[in-house]
C-alpha cells in the first residue's frame, strides 16, 4: 500500500491489554476521515474481532495500516511473523466482518484488507 500523509501505520504486540490501543487508533482515524459515530462503533467491533483472531493464533506482533481516502477508509492487518491474520478465526469471524465492512479481502500471504465506504 502506498504511504502518504493520509496513511497511519501502527505496529503493536498482540497482547490482550493492547487491544484498546488499536481500537482507539481506529476510532481516531475514522473520526478524522469524517465517519459518523455509528460506523466508528462498528469499526471498534471489527478491530476487536480481528485482534482476537491474532490472539487465538498466538501471533506475536501485528501491523495495521489505515489509509484514508475521500470515499473510503481501508484497514490492512498483517502479522510480523508471516502468519495469516485470520489463522485463529472461528465460524463467526467472517460473517461478523462482512456485516460491518463493505469489502473483505485476504491476500495470498494472509494479510487482511477491510474497506469501509462513506455513506
Amino acid at each position: 500500500m502506498d504511504c502518504n500523509n493520509n496513511t497511519i501505520s501502527i505496529k503493536i504486540p498482540v497482547v490482550k491489554e493492547y487491544s484498546q490501543i488499536l481500537r482507539l487508533t481506529a476510532s481516531g482515524a475514522f473520526n478524522q476521515a469524517g465517519f459518523d459515530i455509528d460506523i466508528i462503533r462498528d469499526v471498534k467491533v471489527v478491530v476487536s474481532e480481528v485482534f482476537n483472531c491474532m490472539l487465538q493464533a498466538k501471533t506475536a506482533m501485528c501491523e495495521v495500516i489505515f489509509v484514508i481516502n475521500k470515499e473510503e477508509l481501508i484497514m490492512e492487518f498483517s502479522t510480523c511473523d508471516e502468519q495469516k491474520v485470520l489463522e485463529g478465526a472461528n465460524d463467526m469471524t467472517l460473517p461478523i466482518l462482512e456485516a460491518f465492512v463493505n469489502d473483505v479481502t485476504t491476500t495470498s500471504k494472509g494479510t487482511l484488507i477491510l474497506t469501509i465506504n462513506k455513506v
